[in-house]
């Protein structure tokens, strides 16, 4: 078999180097070949650029330049030393090649210009396109935005410069929100290099374990199962009771050990390996409920052996919001929300906006992000998508872009859902509640505050049993009304309108509407039963027996 050769992206702060430093160590480790590793910037860019650096700027020493010194020469020299660098790490790449060692070549594909604060790059797309030693893939890594943003700020590192207080607060969600912008830039030059060189493109997060970059870089017959499973609800059970935190981490549990199981089997991507909606920590402030910035729980990474994985962690820890932010938070920890002063209100409610802007771009990217892993992937194994009720619209979305995917024509293995009754029950309550509150919202319940207290309280499938076996809209919505009324809740009739001047005739069309609407309120998982392309296992499988359908179903 030929050596494999591998173009690594990855933006600044990801630790690429690092990476892959680790796995040639656990190459070594497991008896395997390492590849050789060339860097453009540092083993071939640098070196070039060092003279001329030294020329345009006099106090530097030629063994004293680095790359973030290179990066302020103009765009043109950039430009012309990158095509030079990248003729250089072409003779490497020929050499491992003729001697058939894997080969990896890594380089930004975006770089921060720090003289014209803009990014740019470098690359020489035309002389890709001639290549004659053709990448086998192309990954992109990616890690937490809290992290790369640590690895930035260390000594002689982009965010290295200090920041007088009390502008670090801002200066730090500025920075975070360049970090998104910045790697999706990467990622988008990543694709195009792929495209270029008509090779696969994968995105990897870096706290992967290291086998999931082996088995793609070597290539083997195992297919690609991405694991979609509930986040946001077990991150709220984290922030519960005792009782709820311990269920919490039993699902954590279960997921792990699905993935560690699928692992034996296929190639496994987990999307938790990027887990950056991190804010736990919410307070009424101002008739309203908002968060701090102050990260919470972390989903578990995939292996307690750092050598399992390419992750390195930073050096040296940094205050995600700036250190006054950090001490602020404590402090509010101590003394309580509801204690603050006018000044220490202000902060907040100076902070909340550009908080509010760095989660919706965070959300925009996990679901692009999402959306390329399960491109990527032949089939997904989705464990509890409606766990406890509360259904996971991350990955009803994950589910629908599979699917659109299948239909497009493209080669995709099934999605096998694990979805006992439990969570079928747990969602119809917990969507007729909600539809309850729309209710009252709208003032057609008349009823005491305890009242409906007491339904949300109360309430259990069973006693929707009735409803959900009535056979017409109509007597499921009288139904309804006679469980509402159990509860002491009455349900208003609108005005007679002039063609149907009859109270009784409005009423029966109004339970008509009410019982049409509660035949919707099963979760969108019941919708997927009757398709080929889905199998949706309604038994409380173990994970054990879960784990071995999906070998059945996908392979």
């Amino acid at each position: 078999m030929a050596a494999r050769f591998a173009v690594v992206n990855g933006m600044a702060g990801t630790g690429v180097q690092q990476a892959l430093r680790r796995y040639a160590d656990w190459c070594s480790r497991n008896d395997l070949s390492p590849p050789s590793i060339i860097s453009l910037e540092d083993d071939h860019l640098v070196p070039l650029a060092r003279d001329t650096v030294s020329k345009l700027h006099p106090r530097f020493q030629p063994a004293d330049v680095t790359i973030m010194e290179v990066l302020q020469l103009p765009k043109p020299l950039l430009m012309e030393f990158w095509s030079k660098a990248f003729d250089e790490a072409l003779i490497g790449i020929r050499e491992s090649l003729a001697s058939e060692q894997p080969v990896i070549l890594t380089f930004h594909a975006a770089w921060f210009h720090l003289g014209e604060r803009e990014y740019m790059s470098g690359i020489d797309f035309g002389r890709l396109a001639n290549l004659k030693e053709r990448p086998d893939i192309v990954f992109t890594l990616v890690d937490d935005i809290y992290d790369v943003k640590a690895r930035l700020s260390r000594r002689h590192g982009l965010f290295s410069y200090n920041v007088d207080e009390p502008d670090d607060y801002h200066t730090a969600v500025l920075r975070l929100l360049r970090i998104l912008d910045w790697r999706n830039t990467e990622n988008v030059l990543a694709s195009k290099v792929a495209e270029i060189t008509e090779s696969p493109h994968f995105v990897l997060a870096v706290k992967h374990p290291i086998v999931v970059f082996h088995n793609l870089f070597v290539g083997t017959d195992k297919k690609l199962v991405y694991v979609a499973h509930p986040i946001s609800e077990i991150r709220r059970l984290n922030r519960g009771t005792e009782e709820q935190k311990i269920l919490a981490e039993q699902v954590v549990e279960r997921v792990q050990d699905l993935c560690v199981r699928l692992s034996e089997h296929f190639i496994v991507i987990e999307p938790t390996a990027i887990d950056e909606l991190r804010f736990d920590f919410t307070v009424d402030f101002e008739d309203q409920s908002i968060y701090l910035p102050q990260l919470g729980w972390r989903w578990p990474l995939p292996s307690d052996e750092a050598s399992d994985l390419l992750f390195e962690a930073p050096q040296e820890p940094d205050d995600a919001f700036g250190p006054s932010w950090a001490q602020f938070a404590q402090e509010i920890a101590d003394i309580g929300i509801e204690n603050l002063d006018q000044t220490q209100n202000e902060k907040i409610r100076q902070a909340w906006p550009s908080l509010k802007a760095l989660q919706e771009q965070i959300l925009e990217q996990i679901t692009a992000r999402d959306y390329s892993l399960v491109t990527q992937a032949s089939g997904l194994a989705v464990y509890r998508p409606a766990f406890r009720g509360n259904e996971s619209g991350g990955v009803q979305r994950e589910i629908t872009h599979h699917r659109i995917l299948q239909q497009a024509g493209l080669d995709r293995a099934k999605v096998v859902i694990l979805h006992p009754e439990a969570d079928e029950r747990d969602t119809l309550v917990s969507n007729f509640k909600r539809i309850v509150d729309s209710w009252q919202e709208a003032g057609i319940l008349q009823c005491q505050p305890a009242q409906i207290a007491s339904l949300k309280s109360d309430l259990t499938f069973d006693q929707l049993q009735s409803i959900q076996d009535a056979n017409t809209d109509l007597s499921k919505g009288q139904a309804i009304s006679e469980l509402l009324g159990k509860f002491g809740i009455e349900i208003l009739t609108r005005t007679a309108r002039a063609m149907a001047p009859d109270p009784s005739v409005v009423a029966r069309e109004e339970e008509s509407e009410r019982g049409k609407l509660f035949a919707g309120l099963q979760s969108y998982i019941s919708s997927l039963i009757i398709t080929e392309d889905v199998e949706v296992i309604r038994e409380d499988l173990s994970i054990i027996d879960f784990a071995q359908r999906v070998v059945n179903r996908i392979n």
